[in-house]
């Protein structure tokens, strides 16, 4: 006889299953996930079907830096983007190489581990040696069977994402072995619909990718526009011996920094080059009202009298590109003691600058702009790696397009020290840089300029993401049945 559930018992919160469909897991998440598949249009196979090889997971070989174009490369997690692209940096390699880890064209890596398991890359030819890590698991599948591009986009699908959810065990670690991933149930249409599908995904990445090399380059002509219109014509680079060569006198380092940096003919260069611009310029210093570093605070589980819990802003939010990202997935917070609180509080049109962090690519200083969608996030404050000023006799829109385009030409790279790999910047000397004052109405120009720039990049950029949210979510149907398909 046929079970019927309590009324008193809520049915959001239960479901039936058959015995029959337990299939080695027990755990409910596993189970709904297969009574879901059950739907889809095209046969259910599973991966160890549609592999030429047994699945291999990578060398344990530590990595070094990679100085040349044409070396080996370490395939690393770190390397890879959400949407399987290798990023376009050297990247690492090792002392050790063996034969066995090369990968060859079409091979797919899985993520066995950690935050990112389950994320997976497509190798393409690429014009030098490539190898990979041991948190990784190489497949070849057989592509008499399923193309290997169609099991790549599988990857970037929901129902994937929803088995990788199901599958991983509940751990510290996450993660999904060799033997887990073998088990991974696949729609597996006819080739030539996958074909289909691999067609509307790479055409919906082409136009992406487009739309995305167009804000790029929105997003980059901002700094030259900002010292045009400040009259501000930047020294020619030159990396020769002689260029790099320079003395100073010893009354000038004496007391001093003796780093190079700061003294250097480029550095020397860049700040004449903002002195002769077309407006008269003014210490940063001259402008500031307020400035204080800000505080990390205690563990939002640890109990404090007299403090309110904040979401606190790191360097990990400052956006090369925008102002700050906030996201709620990823935000930290902590509780601040509400007289600290009432010290460093945010108000609109304060900046925030980036005081210790960086890296050998990435000088510290970049800087931030408080707005009021910043302010809509609830409690908000800053870590003790970020300082904040409020300005004065300087509209603060400007004053933050400029010090982004200055540390954009590196010019708060001579103005940072370096200790035990951390990169610290050098507050009395970036509060001494000349800052350009035009009039306020000019200021205000170049502002809105900027700002309608960025927002014009930011469209493009949205465009791109929803073409291929679009894009998935049509292959979805036709995956999953809910589109006819021709042919």
């Amino acid at each position: 006889m046929p079970y019927n559930v309590p009324q008193n018992i809520d049915p959001d919160k239960i479901f039936l299953v058959n015995f029959s469909e337990l299939e080695g897991r027990w755990d409910p998440t596993f189970t709904i996930y297969n009574k879901n598949i059950n739907h889809y249009a095209f046969p259910i196979v599973r991966l160890q079907d549609l592999i030429a090889k047994n699945p291999q997971y990578g060398t344990a070989e530590s990595g070094i830096p990679r100085i040349s174009e044409l070396a080996p490369r370490y395939i690393r997690i770190t390397d890879i983007d959400e949407l399987g692209n290798l990023d376009d940096g050297l990247g690492a390699t090792a002392e050790n190489i063996e034969m066995q880890y090369i990968l060859n064209e079409n091979d797919i890596l899985f993520a066995r581990s950690g935050a990112t398991v389950g994320k997976a890359y497509l190798h393409r030819k690429q014009p030098y040696v490539c190898f990979f890590a041991g948190y990784m698991i190489r497949f070849v599948v057989d592509n008499t069977k399923i193309l290997p591009q169609y099991l790549f986009i599988y990857t970037q699908l929901k129902p994937y994402k929803d088995w990788v959810k199901a599958i991983q065990r509940a751990a510290a670690q996450p993660n999904i072995n060799a033997e887990e991933y073998k088990s991974l149930p696949t729609s597996l249409p006819p080739l030539h619909i996958q074909q289909q599908i691999v067609d509307v995904y790479n055409a919906a990445l082409s136009l992406r990718k487009k739309k995305l090399s167009v804000s790029k380059a929105k997003l980059a002509s901002i700094d030259k526009y900002l010292l045009d219109e400040l009259g501000i014509t930047l020294p020619q680079k030159d990396n020769s011996l002689e260029k790099r060569i320079f003395t100073v006198n010893f009354s000038k380092v004496s007391g001093g920094r003796l780093d190079p940096k700061c003294y250097s003919t480029e550095s020397q260069l860049i700040n004449d080059a903002i002195s002769k611009g077309t407006y008269e310029c003014r210490m940063l210093k001259g402008f500031l009202v307020h400035s204080i570093a800000g505080d990390w605070g205690y563990d939002e589980n640890e109990e404090k009298t007299n403090s309110e819990k904040c979401l606190v802003i790191r360097s990990t939010e400052f956006d090369n590109e925008y102002n700050l990202k906030l996201d709620n997935s990823r935000a930290k917070y902590r509780n601040i003691l509400k007289n600290k609180l009432d010290n460093i509080n945010l108000q609109v049109g304060d900046l925030l600058i980036e005081k210790s962090g960086g890296s050998e690519e990435q000088p510290v200083g970049r800087v931030a702009i408080i707005t009021d969608e910043i302010l809509s996030f609830g409690n908000i404050c800053y870590s003790n790696f970020i300082h904040k000023i409020s300005v004065t006799d300087i509209l603060p829109e400007y004053l933050y397009c400029y010090l982004k385009t200055a540390h954009n030409i590196k010019l708060t790279d001579s103005m940072q020290s370096q200790t035990n790999g951390l990169r610290n910047l050098i507050l009395k000397e970036y509060f001494n840089q000349l800052i350009p004052l035009p009039p306020l109405e000019k200021q205000r120009e170049i502002a809105n300029n900027i700002a309608a720039i960025r927002a014009e990049a930011k469209r493009l950029e949205q465009e791109g993401e929803e073409i291929l949210q679009s894009a998935r979510l049509q292959v979805e149907q036709m995956i999953l049945g809910e589109k006819d398909i021709e042919g």
